[in-house]
């Protein structure tokens, strides 16, 4: 009898041992979901400001855009209007040198 008090006591000792790591694991599997969780919600905000940091890179590449196309606008203006203050100065000299 006294072997199979020793192999009851080794099995008792084993079984306490693993249910003790059983319970560890169950906790820090607990941990881990919740780790994981957590890391998941912080995954989405970042999506989340990288769709909206993209969002306003394209709306300041399309305000660049527009306001590239502006200046051109302006600027073929300020040409158009040189040119006719240039007309004008040469009409005037041709009057002035028909006058002579």
């Amino acid at each position: 009898m006294g072997s199979h008090d020793g192999l009851l006591k080794t099995l008792e000792f084993k079984l306490k041992s693993f249910v003790i790591n059983h319970q560890q694991l169950q906790f820090e599997n607990k941990q881990l979901k919740q780790e994981l969780e957590e890391k998941t919600k912080e995954i989405g905000i970042l999506q989340n400001q990288q769709k909206d940091f993209e969002e306003r890179l394209k709306l300041t590449q399309i305000a660049k855009t527009i306001e590239k196309k502006q200046d051109i606008t302006k600027i073929k203006r300020d040409i158009n209007e040189l040119v006719r203050e240039i007309d004008k100065s040469i009409s005037w000299l041709n009057k002035v040198e028909n006058n002579e």
